[in-house]
């Protein structure tokens, strides 16, 4: 009895302060609410290996009975996730911003591809070693390891929460994840 009261308190806890984090065999999500806002980062999969793209969503409850816009010029209006680690840190792309994307009331979902990959090659970027780029221009892949994603919140107004990060392990290519 002991164990499920002690379970019972972490998930009253996460409630009260508004994250949640789900994991499954192949999918993972966090979620975050503040003040009628809730955001939720969904993943497809924890494990894969370096090179392949990750699908992944991001999902704004919108409660409030306003709009929120910030700048973006991307086709869906979703945010750029990447994956970091001590070793491989994500330097997100940003393009134009002359655009505008708006957070209606009700349900808003921007869908994205997480690239395991570095998003540059061939030249040296704030004094790292440049990376070789790969004749078929796929990119190289990430180092093998345990990453988080990373979300490029640039522009996105303040009342928009964020969800914590989510652990992603990449494989060598011909590994077992």
């Amino acid at each position: 009895m002991r164990c499920r009261t002690g379970l019972f308190v972490v998930a009253l806890c996460a409630l009260l302060l508004g994250q949640t984090t789900t994991a499954g065999a192949a999918s993972q999500s966090s979620t975050t609410t503040v003040r009628g806002f809730t955001t939720t980062l969904s993943i497809a999969t924890t494990n894969t290996v370096a090179g392949r793209s990750i699908a992944a969503s991001i999902t704004i409850v919108n409660s409030t009975r306003r709009s929120l816009s910030y700048p973006s010029c991307t086709v869906d209006a979703s945010l750029t996730i990447g994956l970091t680690s001590a070793t491989a840190p994500y330097d997100a792309i940003s393009g134009a911003v002359g655009c505008r994307t708006v957070i209606a009331p009700g349900t808003n979902t921007l869908t994205e591809e997480i690239p395991t990959t570095y998003l540059a090659c061939g030249a040296s970027q704030l004094g790292r070693v440049a990376l070789a780029c790969l004749p078929d221009s796929k990119g190289t892949p990430l180092p093998v390891g345990r990453y988080v994603t990373d979300i490029s919140w640039y522009g996105v107004p303040s009342e928009i929460p964020h969800p914590r990060p989510l652990t992603v392990v990449l494989t060598a290519f011909g590994s077992h994840a």
